[in-house]
């Protein structure tokens, strides 16, 4: 295995040991952390929700249309999209289902999200693939 791909290697198991970490279920704690939005490769500054962390969380929160959900729907749905070098975010899909009705309304707010900072590498916006846990609690 040649360094790069092992290098690869390394920060995808990292990534993705990322989201076996359990739901959080307290009224009071954040719907996401920063370590939670995962950006695939390492680039030097990762791409950006404008208002980082807290003002993604918010707008998680006033968007989610929780009155489609059985109260017995507890858990998360993974959403994969591109980040462009404009910030504009492009291909959405699910990579980690919860069920049909909360898998739509995980894109529905991907899709009508705003903007956001692209990535950079070498002092050049680029693009990223992100993956963003969208959860869904009693």
């Amino acid at each position: 295995m040649d360094k790069l791909n092992f290098k690869l290697f390394i920060f995808l198991l990292f990534c993705i040991s990322g989201f076996s970490q359990k739901p959080e279920n307290s009224l009071n704690e954040k719907i996401l952390t920063e370590k939670e939005v995962v950006c695939v490769l390492p680039i030097e500054k990762k791409p950006e929700f404008i208002g980082g962390i807290d003002s993604l969380n918010a707008f998680i929160e006033r968007n989610l249309n929780y009155s489609k959900f059985k109260l017995s729907e507890n858990g998360i749905v993974y959403v994969e999209f591109i980040i462009d070098n404009n910030g504009n975010i492009k291909d959405e899909k699910i990579k980690r289902s919860l069920s049909e009705l909360a898998d739509e309304e995980a894109l529905r707010i991907i899709k009508i999200m705003p903007k956001w900072n692209p990535g950079y590498e070498n002092g050049i916006a680029v693009k990223s693939k992100v993956y963003l846990p969208i959860k869904f609690k009693k």
